[in-house]
């Protein structure tokens, strides 16, 4: 089982579940594995999967904490929170020790707004079990929502940094919940540490998500010197080590807020980063031509605008910007006979694509 942990940490979810199968073999009597495979097909699989393959642990366990457990998280996913309660204590009455048993409970008194309650329901579970992260994130929750920001983040940093991986420990949520924590309590440079973290996981479909966390990180940036934009790649490239794929997203992520706070120069160079990484991504090319466009770089605008249609043409934003600029530079030779009769006229013309300019002399 534990080389099936070490797979599964290592994000090799179907050789982990071979592990686990195994070690269900060797101990039939136990449902530990079994739970393992749970979490796992919770996590890769959602919650239908997990339920259904929780049916069968729960004919063969019927009377185990943890699949009780897990039976009531089933049904709180599903606000069925009288079932969810029942579970809980039945699993807290056959053994009072059972790791979450206190936080599962807890949960519920956080959907009841008993926050009194539910922290002492938490700090018997960390009396118990010290090194339980989840507990230590609910602690942290109902610290947050109880108007205690500062207190919060000691237990969500125990949390974000354990050790061992947790599938029931979502480091994303872990990150943005200490994004709130250390903004509501003056730390902007660590929040925008997490800020980052938080962008970095977020996929790249998920409009809602990467909105929201856009929202929160543009402020946090605004107290970022101007001097020190330009050199906010350097904090990206801390927050995503080797990681292509988060350091691609963060880049493009940070360029947009930037890009949106007329910060040009820096914006541009963050979207170039990206797409150093990830060449083919539309919106990262369409973004940078819009940019370089509204700066009357038509050329290179022009170049990243095409890449981005011939990526994405089902986009409507990408489409209708190449389809503009298309027109635009197909229609140069008019625009630059309109040109010459300014100069004629006594002016300065520069062509259509900004590459030169005649002065005329008198």
């Amino acid at each position: 089982m534990i080389t099936g942990q070490m797979l599964e940490a290592r994000g090799y979810g179907s050789l982990a579940e071979q592990m686990y199968q195994q070690a269900d073999k060797c101990d039939p009597q136990g449902p530990n594995s079994n739970l393992q495979t749970f979490y796992l097909k919770l996590r890769e699989e959602g919650a239908l999967s997990a339920a259904q393959y929780l049916g069968y642990l729960a004919e063969r366990f019927p009377d185990d904490p943890g699949v009780l457990l897990m039976e009531g998280m089933i049904a709180r996913m599903h606000r069925h929170y009288p079932e969810a309660r029942y579970y809980y204590e039945r699993a807290a009455e056959i053994n009072p020790d059972t790791p979450g048993v206190n936080t599962a409970l807890a949960s519920l008194e956080m959907i009841n707004r008993k926050y009194s309650k539910a922290l002492q329901l938490v700090d018997e579970e960390l009396k118990r079990h010290p090194n339980d992260p989840s507990a230590s994130v609910a602690k942290g929750q109902i610290l947050l929502l109880t108007g205690k920001p500062a207190e919060a983040i000691e237990p969500l940093e125990k949390a974000y940094h354990f050790e061992t991986s947790s599938v029931l420990v979502d480091k994303r949520l872990v990150a943005d919940l200490l994004l709130t924590a250390c903004s509501s309590a003056g730390k902007n440079a660590d929040a925008l540490e997490y800020g980052m973290q938080v962008l970095a996981s977020t996929k790249t479909t998920d409009d809602t998500a990467m909105n929201a966390i856009k929202r929160k990180l543009r402020p946090l940036l605004k107290t970022v010197p101007q001097n020190e934009l330009l050199n906010i790649e350097a904090i990206v490239e801390n927050q995503c080590g080797n990681n292509k794929h988060h350091l691609a997203t963060l880049r493009f992520g940070l360029a947009d807020i930037l890009d949106r706070a007329g910060l040009d120069l820096a914006a541009n160079k963050l979207f170039r980063g990206g797409l150093q990484l990830m060449p083919t991504a539309a919106r990262g090319n369409f973004r940078l031509g819009v940019s370089l466009i509204r700066n009357r770089d038509y050329a290179n605008g022009y170049i990243y605008t095409r890449q981005a249609y011939l990526e994405d043409q089902y986009d409507p934003a990408i489409v209708n910007s190449y389809v503009r600029i298309n027109s635009r530079l197909n229609n140069r030779s008019r625009d630059l006979a309109w040109r010459l009769r300014d100069l004629l006229r006594g002016g300065c013309v520069t062509d259509l694509c900004g590459m030169q300019t005649l002065m005329l002399k008198s």
